[in-house]
């Protein structure tokens, strides 16, 4: 069973699931964009680096689907 979950800054996890499931699309988080920036704040990323999506196990998609 899944706790809780608390909306971050007006954020509603199920409200966004819902949205994203109804759009067919992936969520992008504008509060921590997939930037360079936002991970190195004070420095230059390494060379090569790669933004990816972690992949998502089935077990894992069924209990936040229902």
């Amino acid at each position: 069973m899944l706790e809780a979950v608390s909306d971050f800054q007006g954020q509603s996890f199920n409200k966004l699931r819902r949205s994203c499931l109804r759009r067919g699309a992936l969520f992008k988080d504008p509060l921590f964009p997939a930037t360079n920036q936002s991970l190195f704040y004070k420095r230059a990323p390494p060379p090569g680096l790669t933004w990816k999506r972690p992949r998502v196990s089935l077990a894992w998609n069924k209990s936040l689907h229902g």
